[in-house]
């Protein structure tokens, strides 16, 4: 549609608003003609009329198209101010008064000052042909303009040139709006009638950013807002919008083409990005939105106890999020997302410290406090890295800290880390000066070309270390079929490593020793074979047989829509199968006949285990079958809120079902699939949280955790431990069962109980049993109760 023609539209609009607004005025209306002496040569004109002293802020728009014209208003109340606009003509702005009502005002128009210009692209200067220049008048001459009014835009013609006329006196501002460009604007002051100007303009392309905000923990898109900074700032010339489609995916901008856009995404569930820097456009960019919190503590020296006020607070994956803290007390204060559970702390002369994994699900606030941190000193080792047979030094060893990493993320971390940073070269002499060594029991290790690594245990950083490097020996083999056939399969130095061989060649370079091997294929496996080198000797043909051919097969059912298993024969290495479906499936790797368990685990949570035998011909046959197609579901909360992240587990009563788990989702709900009809102990560990709980069918129940505790003491002339506490209560046909034992001491407590009445009941062979009423309703309800011997009377 040409800009001429939207002109035409609006100026049809308006005519036809005029019209509803003067149809079946009253004779309470009055008029003041309008007098255009030179007529009005079939061009747009508009008059406004502003109510009296201003109170009323709308003004009532007229088209002019026909004379003799007047302007209508209430007779008790004559408008004070007029405005006539007219095309390529100066506006004119009247004061209205009683005494223009009989003669009217006439109106002469004047040409005023003009504007001249050109619109051009950006990068290659060429013209825009399609597009509006419009202008806003100085704000202190009080020219309103009507919304939408044609009067004053102008089209640009084929060469991208435009002409203003009709500019009063002031400071006016000329705006340019081109399809597909960013819109500019530029003052231009009139400071005589009749002056004429020339502008030109540049327009950037407009350009948008695409892409879809993740949130990170759950990898899911989500809607969210923008906090955006441009550069160059003056580059950003309209509004920036966001828009998101029915997949979640958003359009952000616009933006001048090569602009650089630093952008924070926030979601109304108080998720948050990192900010990222974009050049623009950009397409498919992903956005992950974290959980937040604050992390604390206080940061000192082991040895003396005094706050170590310089050090830096690391997070990230690779250890690249650093933030440098300066703090006489050594405190810190550091928000962290939930990308990096792990935060560690790096102060130099001291050893690097990581903390456990972070726990985000928290209920209580936002904040972490890691309480005090104490690292310990480090120092330099010297030392000489030589050949052990010739006792020439080695020149350009690796010499790394090498601490024995213990299974768990945060030790790992650590060891990473040092190996990586506590590192050094031997120098020409074979010496080398490592810095990064505590006084006792860290491990150091050397590496170097054609020589086997060698590590040993630092006891005293005083005295100077010695590694004495020896050449590899070599191990070379074969794996083989019972039949002599070369076999593919997982060749593994016990207590090292292992590699793969298509071929079924495999070698190895090692010390002077003795070392353990064992071959795992496909068909089965092979014994472990012991071979022990000497020093300079190659040994070679070494062959693994593929022995232990003994197998498993079955047919495994129950598994619902998505739901894949893991199989495995339980202390047979190399015997697990991934991603099973429905139907047959084949274990090996049994060396011998007898019993074992093989173990089935869904990504559905279910957890299955069976007995199966293995005869002399090393083959057993058990078949897997997961019943149950009932589920349990509902919310894990607290008051009203949902909890995520939270791990629930199905204990069935009878060993042959299933054990299901599964984690609650963002809302807090969790759904727990493949479940049998019957009772159920529901449990969520990391809140020592118990509850049993019959299934039926499609069954619906929310699990609270932070509701009442109700807790005491079970007394008695003797002993009570292992007494059982069973806590009971009927509402709409569902029971709900809390239970417990009884500790050392006597006591006994069970969380989160819902508020209600409920049974309390304590058995214990050996005593009579004892069963109360209890009103839990509040947060904490203590509740003593007394076991008297079978033998005797029961008291209170």
């Amino acid at each position: 549609m040409t800009n001429s023609k939207i002109r035409k539209d609006l100026v049809l609009f308006f005519f036809c608003l005029l019209s509803s607004l003067t149809n079946g005025a009253s004779s309470e209306l009055e008029s003041i003609p309008i007098i255009f002496p030179s007529g009005i040569d079939g061009q747009h004109i508009w008059v406004g009329i502003l109510a009296e002293n201003g109170s009323d802020q709308s003004i009532r728009w007229s088209y002019v198209d026909t004379l003799p014209f007047s302007v209508e208003f209430s007779r008790n109340k004559i408008p004070f101010k007029m405005v006539v606009l007219k095309r390529d003509a100066v506006p004119i702005v009247e004061s209205l008064s009683p005494d223009l009502i009989p003669d009217g005002i006439s109106v002469e128009f004047s040409k005023g000052s003009s504007v001249t210009g050109k619109i051009v692209t950006g990068k290659a200067g060429l013209p825009i042909s399609e597009g509006l220049v419009s202008v806003q008048f100085d704000e202190t001459l009080d020219i309103p303009l009507p919304e939408g009014n044609p009067v004053f835009t102008w089209d640009l013609d084929e060469h991208g040139a435009f002409e203003i006329r009709g500019l009063p006196l002031g400071e006016h501002t000329v705006s340019v709006r081109a399809q597909g460009y960013m819109p500019s604007e530029q003052q231009v002051i009139v400071e005589f009638v009749g002056q004429t100007q020339e502008l030109q303009f540049t327009l950037s392309k407009a350009e948008y950013i695409h892409g879809h905000i993740i949130d990170y923990k759950y990898r899911s898109r989500v809607k969210g807002s923008f906090e955006v900074s441009v550069s160059p700032a003056e580059s950003q010339t309209t509004e920036i919008k966001t828009e998101f489609d029915n997949n979640r995916y958003f359009t952000l901008g616009p933006f001048a083409e090569g602009a650089s856009i630093k952008l924070d995404a926030k979601t109304e569930d108080e998720l948050r990005s990192r900010t990222i820097e974009v050049s623009v456009p950009t397409e498919k960019l992903t956005i992950y939105v974290h959980r937040w919190i604050r992390v604390k503590g206080t940061v000192q020296a082991e040895d003396t106890g005094e706050p170590i006020s310089e050090f830096t607070f690391v997070t990230g994956r690779r250890q690249d999020e650093k933030t440098s803290i300066f703090d006489v007390n050594g405190q810190f204060n550091v928000e962290i997302c939930d990308e990096f559970r792990i935060v560690s702390i790096h102060a130099p002369g001291y050893s690097f410290w990581a903390s456990e994994e972070i726990e985000f699900e928290r209920n209580d606030d936002d904040e972490v406090n890691l309480g005090v941190i104490e690292l310990e000193k480090v120092y330099v080792v010297r030392g000489l890295v030589v050949d052990q047979e010739t006792q020439m030094p080695i020149q350009g060893a690796r010499v790394f800290r090498n601490d024995i990493i213990e299974h768990s993320r945060r030790t790992t971390y650590i060891a990473i880390w040092n190996s990586g940073e506590v590192q050094t070269t031997t120098n020409a002499d074979g010496e080398f000066n490592l810095t990064g060594i505590p006084s006792k029991g860290s491990q150091i290790s050397v590496s170097a070309h054609e020589y086997l690594g060698q590590s040993q245990t630092v006891m005293d950083v005083n005295l100077p270390i010695k590694f004495e490097l020896v050449p590899p020996v070599s191990v070379s083999g074969q794996v083989v079929s019972l039949t002599g056939e070369p076999v593919a399969a997982m060749v593994d130095l016990l207590g090292y490593s292992g590699k793969r061989t298509e071929d079924g060649n495999f070698h190895f370079n090692v010390t002077a020793g003795t070392w353990r091997f064992q071959a795992l294929a496909d068909s089965g496996s092979s014994n472990v074979l012991e071979v022990t080198v000497e020093s300079g000797q190659e040994v070679e043909d070494v062959r693994l047989v593929i022995e232990n051919v003994g197998r498993v097969y079955g047919t495994l059912k129950g598994l619902l829509e998505n739901e894949t298993a893991r199989l495995s024969v339980k202390g047979v290495f190399g015997s697990t199968v991934h991603n099973v479906s429905n139907g047959n499936f084949e274990l090996t790797g049994l060396s011998s006949s007898g019993s074992y368990l093989v173990s089935c685990n869904t990504n559905f949570g279910r957890e299955l285990t069976e007995t199966v035998y293995i005869d002399e011909s090393l083959e057993g046959n058990i078949n897997l079958n997961l019943t149950g197609g009932s589920s349990l579901s509902g919310r894990v909360v607290a008051g009203a809120d949902g909890l995520a992240g939270y791990e629930i587990q199905a204990q069935p009563d009878s060993s042959l079902q299933p054990v299901v788990r599964t984690r609650s989702q963002r809302d807090g709900s969790y759904r727990l699939r493949g479940l049998v009809d019957g009772r159920y102990r529901i449990e969520i560990p990391s809140r020592d949280f118990t509850q049993q709980i019959v299934v039926q069918g499609d069954t619906q129940v929310d699990l609270p955790l932070s509701a009442n505790r109700l807790w005491g003491k079970v007394r008695s002339a003797g002993p009570v431990e292992g007494a059982e506490v069973l806590l009971k209560r009927h509402t709409n046909d569902q029971e709900t069962i809390f239970w417990t034992e009884v500790t050392r001491d006597g006591s006994y407590r069970i969380n989160n109980v819902p508020s209600g009445t409920y049974t309390v009941q304590v058995t214990h062979p050996g005593y009579r049993e004892v069963t109360q009423e209890v009103d839990v309703e509040y947060e904490r309800v203590e509740l003593n109760l007394h076991l008297e011997e079978v033998n005797r009377d029961l008291t209170d």
